[in-house]
């Protein structure tokens, strides 16, 4: 049979100890386990495990990236970039209404002024632009 390679990634070596754990850990996965060392000093809080061409990644930043991957996910935009106290007000107003949330901001110079806010395949349109066409609509309908 042959051996699996296995890449640990850690930010510093890992103790003769912290070894044994781990190649007794991938062992009961892997009968024949290879371990190789990589240190990576951007590695926070725990390891990677490279086999093959996928990463398990342990570290910290990991799972905060999964636990991110887990909030609703709300674009906010605008046509110019937020002040940092609008940036909070917007936060704390989507944080009462969907609790802890992920926010990604877009500029769009298009929608002239205003806000614009997608979540939970909602949009709330407070543009320029989204009025204007709102307007529109409703002239076109009167004439």
């Amino acid at each position: 049979m042959k051996k699996v390679e296995v890449t640990i990634i850690t930010a510093n070596k890992l103790t003769a100890s912290q070894k044994k754990v781990v190649q007794q850990a991938l062992a009961s996965k892997i009968s024949l386990v290879e371990i190789k060392e990589e240190i990576d000093p951007e590695v926070v809080g725990g390891i990677k495990i490279k086999l093959g061409t996928q990463i398990f990644d342990a570290t910290v930043a990991g799972k905060l990236e999964k636990l991110k991957s887990l909030l609703p996910e709300i674009q906010v935009t605008t046509a110019i970039e937020l002040s940092a106290n609008q940036r909070v007000k917007i936060r704390s107003a989507l944080e009462k209404k969907y609790g802890s949330v992920a926010i990604s901001e877009v500029i769009d110079q298009k929608i002239i002024g205003g806000v614009k806010i997608v979540a939970d395949s909602k949009e709330y349109d407070a543009t320029i632009k989204g009025k204007l066409a709102r307007l529109k609509q409703q002239l076109l309908q009167t004439i």
